[in-house]
Order: C-alpha cells, then sequence, then structure tokens
C-alpha cells in the first residue's frame, strides 16, 4: 500500500510534534496551515498521530543522548506503510504494548499537539457552532 500525496503531507507534518524541542508558534502556525489545507478531518489526524506516528516515533522522546533535527522521509514513510500492511496476528501481539507505551509517553505527544490543535479548531469552523449561529440569526429575522 502506497501513500497518496496528501498522506505524506499529512505525516510529515505530524512528524515534527515528536522532534524532543520546544514548538515556536510560528511553526505551530504553519503545521497547522498545512494540515487544514488537507483532505482529513481533526479525528483523522489524531488518529494517524496516535495510532500510525507514535508506535514508530516515540522513542525519540526517551532518547536523552542527541536532538533530532528531523526525520529522514523515506524511512518514516516505509515505517509507515510496513505499520499499516503488518498481518492481523502483529497488531493483536503489539496491541497492549502500545497501549501502555501510549499511556507512559502520551503526554509528551499530547503537549506538543495541543498547540496545533488549538490552530487547526481556530481555522476550521465547529460544525455545531455554525448550525447554533445560523439558527439564532433565523430567530432574530423571524422577531422583527
Amino acid at each position: 500500500m502506497t501513500l497518496t500525496d496528501q498522506e505524506k503531507t499529512a505525516y510529515r507534518e505530524l512528524s515534527i510534534i515528536f522532534l524532543d524541542r520546544d514548538m515556536f508558534d510560528a511553526e505551530a502556525d504553519l503545521i497547522a496551515r498545512n494540515l487544514s489545507e488537507l483532505d482529513f478531518s481533526l479525528a483523522q489526524l489524531e488518529h494517524m498521530l496516535r495510532y500510525v506516528l507514535f508506535p514508530i516515533l516515540y522513542t525519540n522522546f526517551i532518547c536523552f543522548i542527541c536532538e533530532w533535527a528531523a526525520f529522514g522521509e523515506t524511512s518514516l514513510f516505509r515505517d509507515i506503510e510496513d505499520r499499516q500492511t503488518r498481518p492481523l496476528w502483529l497488531c493483536v501481539a503489539t496491541w497492549l504494548p502500545e497501549l501502555l507505551t501510549w499511556w507512559a509517553f502520551g503526554w509528551m505527544v499530547k503537549f506538543n499537539w495541543a498547540p496545533v490543535y488549538n490552530r487547526l479548531v481556530g481555522n476550521t469552523p465547529n460544525p455545531l457552532l455554525v448550525e447554533q449561529s445560523q439558527n439564532n440569526s433565523y430567530r432574530r429575522a423571524r422577531r422583527r
């Protein structure tokens, strides 16, 4: 299974979250802008982050020897494709260890994802709020 260009862009942008360094506001803005131009929902992006990238890249958070500047795209995309095409028995066998690893280190991802998520939510109107504001404007128009 090969990744589409949009998936590659999403994984490339989301992989920046796994760099063990402080994220600048301009960097979070750029990631959010690049992700918002793709045809993925927030739920899909979070799924990619949690279930695809985290098991591959979480070790960067526990590597104290050096600071990574970026991930090699070729090897990252190969690892993602391998993960998506792995046999069912391997998915079942790694489920619990991955869950425990998320429980131990997931807060690091959430911490770095939060600024990007907040910008994405700001860039994407919440459908419930849009519907509510449309209903309120309709009610105001009927009162007149």
